[in-house]
């Protein structure tokens, strides 16, 4: 199943975690096939890294506490608001090199999970 994920937030790092706020958020689930009773179950954010960039496969560790949504949604018209949700990832020092923050959602049974990746490249602002 694909993710699109769009939105704004910020990241503060801590000692021993991260704490990522979502401002401003949404998520769409599957938005190229047609399923109008997808429930999305839950959601929670960890730290990631590839196994092999050719492949296209990671790993996830270190994931913050689930957020119960429990929508059901039509995949093409219908996304999930994520403003305003907080999460907190633990790590040691070692884990944030080379990571990415994957974001995960699950279906109503809390399992078939779908993920997206931050991008790995640095933004500037003004």
């Amino acid at each position: 199943m694909a993710t699109f994920i769009k939105g704004n937030g910020r990241i503060d790092v801590y000692e021993k975690k991260l704490k990522i706020k979502i401002n401003k958020g949404s998520i769409k689930i599957n938005p190229e096939f047609d399923n109008p009773t997808y429930t999305v179950g839950e959601i929670y954010l960890s730290l990631g890294k590839y196994i092999d960039k050719e492949k296209g496969s990671w790993t996830r560790y270190n994931h913050s506490k689930s957020i119960n949504i429990d929508k059901k949604i039509n995949s093409l018209k219908d996304s999930i608001d994520i403003s305003n949700l907080t999460f907190e990832i633990p790590y040691k020092d070692l884990d944030l090199i080379d990571s990415w923050i994957i974001i995960t959602t699950t279906n109503e049974e809390r399992y078939g999970l779908n993920h997206s990746h931050s991008i790995n490249k640095f933004q500037k602002f003004n």
